[in-house]
């Protein structure tokens, strides 16, 4: 599987990534906004940049939420100060997941035939290509980058974990945060044998109205913030019980971390899982924010 995260199929060949001996970057104009390509050596492919090599500790990925519209210093941070730290284990991969990007000013309702991106949504195209091509880290999921659309995105990110059969445990954070893996190194060890659904703090689901779902029905779920699962239950909720997970709109809501609370409570039940909830508030950390 050679699958290259960030590729794009409408732009020309000359300008694929990966696709010919002169890989390069996208470089944007600022003033004139035109863009020029210039070669560069070739990032790695996705499924490339992670050590395939056998360990005895767990092997984890950090999925990043973040957006195609936001300024790019956020993942750099990410980079900086959270990977750096994540790189010094065998055991862990990061990913940031990303949406195509979007303008207020496009309607995603519209029936026009030929309607073209605006200006916006093509300079944060590139952007994203040449980030691609310089790290070589970016899932761009194919879902715009609306908030009323986090639950697809998370639902896309979730299916490529699973799908990479490397993975024990999918751990998702906001783009502010990083993960403490020695914590999730301690929490999971003693819960080896179960399934496990963890994070910093866990929300009945009936603290306030709006966590009630279109059918009314709630569930326990943990805060968006950092959360994570095994890859069993992971792929129970994307494989197993696919067609509950993408008909969310009947018992769902806009909040994606609601909704996966929703997942994993339909799991247990349909499937006779044994389900641990772990909630750990020393998973999480600041270190992102301290990168200048």
């Amino acid at each position: 599987n050679n699958t290259m995260i960030g590729a794009v199929d409408d732009v020309p060949t000359a300008t694929r990534i990966n696709m010919g001996p002169n890989p390069g970057s996208l470089n944007l104009d600022p003033i004139s906004g035109s863009l020029t390509w210039v070669d560069v050596p070739a990032a790695p492919l996705v499924d490339d940049i992670f050590d395939p090599q056998p360990s005895s500790l767990p092997r984890l990925l950090v999925v990043v939420h973040s957006a195609a519209t936001r300024d790019a210093t956020m993942r750099q941070r990410q980079r900086k100060v959270c990977k750096s730290l994540y790189d010094r284990r065998p055991n862990v991969d990061m990913v940031f997941a990303v949406g195509v990007p979007l303008t207020k000013a496009q309607s995603v309702s519209s029936h026009a035939q030929g309607l073209k991106a605006t200006e916006d949504e093509q300079r944060w195209s590139a952007q994203l290509m040449s980030e691609s091509l310089k790290h070589g880290d970016l899932l761009v999921v194919p879902s715009r980058d609306l908030y009323v659309d986090l639950t697809l995105k998370t639902i896309s990110w979730l299916e490529w974990g699973v799908n990479q059969a490397r993975y024990d445990y999918i751990v998702k954070t906001d783009d502010e945060y990083c993960l403490n893996t020695t914590e999730l190194d301690r929490l999971v060890d003693g819960h080896r044998g179960h399934e496990l659904y963890f994070g910093v703090y866990e929300h009945s689901g009936t603290e306030y109205s709006s966590m009630r779902g279109a059918d009314g029905s709630v569930a326990p779920f943990m805060s968006g913030a950092v959360y994570g699962l095994s890859i069993g239950l992971a792929a129970s909720i994307i494989r197993d019980d696919r067609i509950h997970t993408m008909s969310y709109l009947l018992y769902g809501t806009s909040s994606d971390d609601a909704n996966m609370g929703k997942w994993v409570d339909y799991a247990t039940k349909r499937r006779e899982l044994v389900v641990d909830h772990v909630v750990e508030p020393k998973l999480l950390c600041y270190e992102a924010h301290r990168a200048s």
